[in-house]
C-alpha cells in the first residue's frame, strides 16, 4: 500500500484520518444471520430439493447454533485483540486469523498516516518511529503477529514500513511512494 502526497496543506486530512484510525476497533461479524436467512429461503422447487430439505435445514440450524455459541469469544477477540497461538482445525481459527490481520491493517494504517502527518508538518520523516510518540501515536508500534517492532526505513524523503510474521520474512508493508 502506498500513501498520498506531502505538504502542510494535507496535514488536516492526515490528522482527520489518524483520528479515525485510532478510533477503529476490530469488527468480527459471525455468520449466524447468513444461516438464518438460508433457513428462511429453503423452498424446494423440485422433488430432489424436497428430499434434501431436512438435511439442508439441519445443516443451517447447526451453523446458526455454532455461530451463536462463539459470540462471546468473538466479542472478546474484538475487544482485546488476539495475541496467542491460532487454534488449529477449528472454525474459531478463522476469526482468530481475521482478528490478527485486522490488527495488522489498523496498525500499519495508523503508523503510515502518522508518518505522513509528521512529514507534512516537519518537512521530513522522523529518524525512528519512537519520534512519533506521544504527539502522533500513543506508543511505538509493535507487530501483533510477532511482538517485533515494525521495520521502518527512511531517507528523510520516503519511507518503507513493514511487518514480519517471522524474523526476516516480509509480510505486509506501507510505502510513502507507489511501488511496482
Amino acid at each position: 500500500m502506498s500513501l498520498g502526497p506531502d505538504g502542510v496543506q494535507y496535514a488536516p486530512c492526515y490528522r482527520q484520518a489518524l483520528a479515525y484510525l485510532k478510533a477503529q476497533k476490530l469488527c468480527l461479524p459471525d455468520d449466524a444471520g447468513v444461516y438464518l436467512a438460508e433457513l428462511a429461503h429453503l423452498k424446494p422447487d423440485n422433488y430432489a430439493e424436497f428430499l434434501a430439505l431436512p438435511g439442508a435445514m439441519a445443516f443451517s440450524a447447526k451453523r446458526v447454533t455454532y455461530n451463536l455459541s462463539i459470540r462471546p469469544e468473538l466479542k472478546k477477540l474484538a475487544a482485546d485483540g488476539y495475541h496467542g497461538e491460532v487454534l488449529p482445525w477449528d472454525r474459531l481459527d478463522t476469526y482468530q486469523r481475521l482478528a490478527r490481520f485486522s490488527e495488522v491493517s489498523l496498525l500499519l494504517g495508523r503508523t503510515g498516516v502518522a508518518l505522513k502527518l509528521y512529514r507534512s508538518l516537519e518537512g521530513k520523516y522522523p529518524a525512528t518511529l519512537a519520534e512519533l510518540v506521544p504527539k502522533y501515536l500513543d506508543e511505538t508500534p509493535v507487530s501483533p503477529l510477532s511482538d517485533i517492532p515494525l521495520i521502518y526505513q527512511t531517507d528523510g524523503n520516503d519511507f518503507t514500513l513493514s511487518i514480519t510474521v517471522q524474523p526476516n520474512k516480509f509480510a505486509f508493508g506501507v510505502f510513502s511512494q507507489q511501488r511496482y
